[in-house]
């Protein structure tokens, strides 16, 4: 069992790639022909969709309940993953866990084209200032739950005393997982774990995390690499051939330390975003933080504080902002070359390299402010998030 000080000193020497949610010009929201009909997907707030399939099937995160734990501290918002279909929200419950003390939790981050959804399910168990997070990354396939299994982490830094964050961000049509745990990141690709190497050789402080992965088995996501400075600096990889050979360093834009991929199409273009870095340090591979709000996994530490990305061909790309905006962040794209992400606190979309604010493309959007697109399918289906009055709902944008 790794001791708990040095597991926590030797994490703060990571930097954790997600904020949920700068040297270009801003791009004025462009006027597109470009619209969409706007689909509560009725799942309870707060809520929010996180991926789609070109089915139609959505994925994500909903409230279940708020609970008191055995020391009588309440806690809200607690979440279960969901899948939302044909109109029909379905709440999907967590894999089976033994709890002490704490409670059940679960999301669900990507779901591939047979509808298999991908996710972290486990216990939250708060400790005075800090959590303690147990969770396992899942595969559930039609009413089924699996742990996804992963490399041998016994050797790994883990977070805290007690145990590992084990999650699961992205699945490909045949299966091949992508995710983190123990500060490592992983490819599952026909039955066997690989573990994503860091580009750094520091002595300490190395981590990945795997985010996406096409139907060609290319995954990216963003590892330390070895600048020898406070901290180690975060860029966004590709590793065309899991298992085998080095990741290819993406890079990042010119005055910025920090960049993270989110997503790759099928032609191999990739977008995420880039950062000025921070110096809150955390753990690559996620951690739950707060004791007041447990539901809130952050899911990358890396703020989203400067531009959306495309690494095309080798190049990276500065995909620009809103009007009015210094930060934007890419966290989608489809085989078209549509990307949607956010930028000054609204949903966009970069369609024929102009970004357009998906809340004027929307027919009658009644009191909706879309905040973040997370997904987008093929079909051009959007998914995210947004506030409707002061909830946060879970919104499906259909285009015309």
């Amino acid at each position: 069992m790794t001791d708990s000080g040095a597991a926590v000193r030797r994490g703060a020497k990571l930097l954790l790639v997600l904020a949920l949610l700068s040297s270009a010009p801003s791009l004025s929201s462009a006027k597109t022909t470009a619209s969409y009909r706007l689909v509560d997907l009725g799942a309870t707030s707060p809520s929010v969709a996180t991926a789609v399939n070109d089915h139609g099937q959505i994925v994500g995160r909903a409230h279940v309940s708020d609970l008191t734990d055995t020391n009588g501290r309440s806690f809200r918002d607690v979440g279960h993953a969901f899948e939302w279909s044909a109109g029909h929200v379905k709440t999907l419950g967590t894999l089976p866990v033994v709890q002490s003390f704490g409670y059940a939790i679960s999301v669900a981050y990507g779901i591939n084209q047979r509808g298999v959804v991908v996710g972290a399910s486990g216990s939250f168990t708060p400790i005075s200032m800090s959590g303690l997070m147990f969770t396992g990354a899942f595969m559930y396939d039609n009413g089924a739950w699996a742990e996804v299994p992963l490399f041998d982490v016994e050797e790994a830094v883990k977070p805290f005393s007690s145990g590992a964050a084990e999650q699961a961000f992205g699945i490909n049509a045949h299966g091949t997982v992508v995710g983190s745990g123990s500060y490592r990141g992983f490819v599952f690709e026909r039955g066997k774990a690989f573990e994503i190497p860091p580009l750094s050789y520091l002595e300490e402080g190395n981590g990945t995390v795997g985010v996406a992965v096409n139907e060609s088995d290319v995954a990216v996501g963003a590892t330390t690499v070895g600048v020898p400075t406070d901290r180690p600096r975060i860029h966004a990889f590709v590793w065309r051939n899991p298992g085998v050979g080095r990741l290819t360093d993406l890079g990042t834009l010119d005055g910025y330390q920090d960049s993270i991929a989110m997503a790759i199409n099928s032609s191999g273009v990739v977008v995420g975003f880039t950062s000025q870095g921070t110096n809150v340090r955390g753990v690559v591979g996620g951690k739950w933080v707060g004791n007041r709000d447990p539901d809130t996994l952050e899911f990358w530490e890396l703020p989203a504080t400067g531009h959306a990305v495309e690494w095309r061909g080798g190049k990276a790309i500065d995909l620009g902002t809103l009007l009015g905006s210094t930060r934007s962040a890419a966290h989608g794209i489809n085989d078209a070359g549509v990307i949607v992400g956010t930028s000054g606190g609204r949903a966009v979309a970069w369609i024929r390299n102009q970004v357009v604010d998906l809340n004027e493309a929307v027919e009658a959007p009644s009191g909706w402010r879309l905040v973040e697109a997370r997904g987008i399918s093929n079909r051009g289906w959007i998914v995210g998030s947004g506030l409707l009055g002061k909830n946060q709902r879970a919104f499906l944008l259909v285009p015309n």
